[in-house]
């Protein structure tokens, strides 16, 4: 297992390193790397880390509608059509911000990422408390 887990990381980082159309997603969203180098922390920011997650799950199918977005990006909670669309626009901007401009992309149904964006999905070795 212990060896498994290591050449796992070893292929992400190589991935990461020589390939510029990678998108690395690691700890469920809460570290993402990007090709460029970039490491993006949303730990704390759940609501951009789970709209980023359900772009990803949407990978080679439809976009994502705004509705679907703040469902993902805010579970449970309701909203005013204008209200939702008006946060999701805010979380789309800042992930924008964050780096991932060049992959979000608008399309006429919705939102997806960029689909010659390579993804590599994983654990990324963070030490929780006590380890």
């Amino acid at each position: 297992q212990a060896d498994a887990e290591v050449l796992l990381q070893f292929v992400r980082e190589y991935v990461a390193r020589f390939d510029q159309s990678t998108l690395v997603i690691l700890d469920g969203g809460e570290l993402v790397k990007l090709p460029n180098g970039k490491q993006v922390d949303l730990k704390t920011r759940g609501n951009l880390r789970r709209i980023l997650l359900s772009l990803v799950k949407a990978r080679g199918g439809q976009p994502r509608s705004v509705q679907e977005l703040f469902a993902a990006g805010w579970p449970e909670q309701r909203a005013q059509d204008e209200a939702a669309r008006s946060r999701v626009h805010v979380a789309l901007s800042s992930l924008r911000k964050l780096g991932l401009k060049p992959y979000i992309q608008r399309v006429d149904d919705g939102y997806l990422l960029d689909p010659s964006l390579s993804l590599v999905q994983g654990a990324g070795g963070r030490k929780g408390p006590g380890s």
